[in-house]
């Protein structure tokens, strides 16, 4: 996506929530409703931006758009691939259909947090202790049970269901002002069936549900050397009309 606005002359800048790539230095980590770093960088910005995201970064990005502290500079906004029911995705995510993207992301969930948790424990910090050991965090196996032991209680929620029904998008979409441009797939194997808001939407919202795409991919093309990214375009289009208004 960077690459594709790069070449048409924009300004880009990528960034990855807090604590996907390496343990951060607090006990709070990223989660589907943490528009507030969001918020941070638009600000932090300090010019008229458009925000795009992806996935879980799509949640966090209409959670934003739909709060009355989404920053004016934001004058457009993509979210792709997002999920919009987090009760019932959380349940399909645990289900069997999704087992192979489960046994990996878990993986690396808890791969990170015991790195977290032995970093703050060297350094003498007593949030560590609220983090499960190594061995108790093999036996997490289901996302539920991640959020329920780590998620949840790190970020001030009771348990998983509870940071499911606090921060999924679709409670706040019917809010959103800002000239949004939402794509998502028909065959997403990450989301149950209906892949889209069930609550109606603002106007100045715009659903794309397109035939085929899968999770946050959307390739097209004749041939596998030279592939086209649907959301990529789209989104240059879309970013483009809206700003060149503004």
């Amino acid at each position: 996506m960077q690459a594709k606005f790069h070449g048409a002359g924009w300004n880009t800048w990528g960034w990855n929530a807090r604590g996907a790539l390496k343990p951060n230095l607090r006990p709070d980590t990223y989660h589907g409703g943490r528009h507030e770093d969001v918020e941070d960088l638009v600000r932090a910005a300090n010019r008229p931006v458009a925000v795009i995201g992806f996935s879980l970064g799509a949640a966090m990005l209409i959670n934003l758009l739909g709060r009355d502290s989404c920053p004016s500079a934001v004058k457009a906004a993509v979210a792709i691939s997002c999920p919009f029911d987090f009760v019932q995705n959380a349940r399909h995510l645990d289900g069997p259909s999704a087992v192979v993207y489960r046994r990996y992301l878990l993986g690396q969930l808890r791969k990170l947090t015991n790195q977290k948790r032995e970093w703050a424990l060297r350094h003498g910090h007593p949030w560590a202790n609220r983090l499960p050991s190594k061995e108790a965090l093999n036996q997490l196996t289901r996302f539920c049970d991640f959020d329920d032991q780590v998620t949840a209680p790190l970020n001030g929620y009771n348990d998983a269901m509870d940071l499911y029904h606090s921060v999924d998008p679709g409670r706040v979409v019917a809010n959103i002002q800002v000239p949004t441009l939402t794509i998502q797939a028909d065959d997403d194997p990450l989301f149950i069936r209906p892949r889209a808001p069930s609550n109606t939407l603002p106007k100045s919202l715009s659903l794309e549900l397109t035939s085929g795409g899968g999770h946050v991919g959307f390739v097209q093309g004749r041939w596998p050397w030279n592939a086209e990214f649907y959301a990529e375009t789209r989104a240059l289009e879309f970013v483009g009309a809206q700003l060149e208004r503004t």
